[in-house]
């Protein structure tokens, strides 16, 4: 293999075409690049003139990106990501000095019922670690790709990407949240489950769910007194009212226990939720990636 079309390319020119798609900015490129506005804007005429392509377009007062920058993006971060990780990072990974910072998509109960204990048992084995918990957004998938998320947990999808990676972390059955004083018959028949009012929990904020699909299929409706975006505190809004909460079982049973609620079997035949762990490919094999993960993992069994 000869490489014909490479030897005509400068490869630095390459990491600053990076900068270039993450920021779109000359300025704010070069700023991460370390070198001059000018040389930014020098290396992506070059680029343009070696490449055939514009490759970036002012559009009022940003920069956007060509189709044939769009097809470059991910597998020019790939590329420099691998050659990084190959060439200047050792193969081994020590916990105790490592000051790797993780970013994680995921639901607010995983940040108390996994997050906190992951953090406490490994705040000896790596006190360095840092980690940044952001909650559920459009876009995962990109965000992914694009490495300004390192995973993500929930009922997540690998559809529609083969660089995208995941394992099942516990499948669970729904059950009910309610308050035993407004409710001291249980478990519930399908007439109660359906009139009784309801909260339901949307983290991306879309109305509906499997429970408005089975109840649909079976000729009922149920009343959403309170939607929400937050699990965690769910638990108030059921306390002391009529009001039923439909969840997922591990998540129920560390909201009861804080609220003083019953969990109750639901009268509806609903699928179990599975509860996945997703990452890009490119961090498959990262020593560091793989630690975290694994220890992940064994928390959440």
């Amino acid at each position: 293999m000869h490489y014909s079309h490479l030897k005509n390319v400068d490869l630095n020119l390459l990491i600053y075409l990076d900068h270039l798609l993450r920021r779109r900015s000359v300025t704010l490129a070069a700023q991460d690049a370390g070198i001059t506005q000018s040389a930014m804007s020098r290396a992506l005429g070059r680029l343009r003139q070696q490449l055939g392509d514009p490759l970036l377009v002012l559009t009022g007062r940003r920069l956007e990106p060509t189709p044939r920058a769009l097809e470059l993006m991910e597998p020019l971060r790939d590329v420099l990501h691998q050659l990084d990780e190959r060439l200047y990072r050792s193969t081994t990974f020590d916990p105790h000095t490592t000051q790797r910072r993780f970013t994680i998509v995921c639901p607010d109960f995983a940040d108390e019922i996994f997050f906190a204990p992951l953090m406490a048992q490994l705040s000896q084995q790596a006190p360095g670690l840092q980690l940044r918990l952001l909650g559920p957004r459009p876009g995962l998938q990109d965000a992914l790709a694009q490495g300004s998320v390192d995973l993500a947990l929930g009922v997540v999808s690998t559809q529609n990407s083969a660089s995208l990676r995941a394992v099942r972390l516990f499948n669970d059955p729904f059950v009910c949240l309610l308050d035993p004083t407004q409710h001291p018959t249980t478990p519930l028949t399908l007439d109660a489950f359906a009139q009784a009012p309801h909260i339901f929990i949307a983290p991306g904020g879309r109305p509906g769910g499997v429970v408005d699909t089975v109840l649909a299929a079976v000729g009922r409706q149920r009343q959403v007194a309170v939607q929400l975006t937050s699990f965690l505190v769910a638990g108030a809004f059921v306390t002391g009212t009529n009001r039923i909460l439909t969840l997922p079982k591990r998540v129920a049973l560390h909201i009861a226990q804080r609220f003083a609620l019953d969990v109750s079997p639901i009268p509806l035949a609903l699928p179990t939720v599975t509860i996945s762990m997703l990452w890009h490919a490119r961090h498959h094999d990262d020593p560091a990636h793989r630690w975290f993960r694994q220890n992940l993992r064994r928390i959440t069994q």
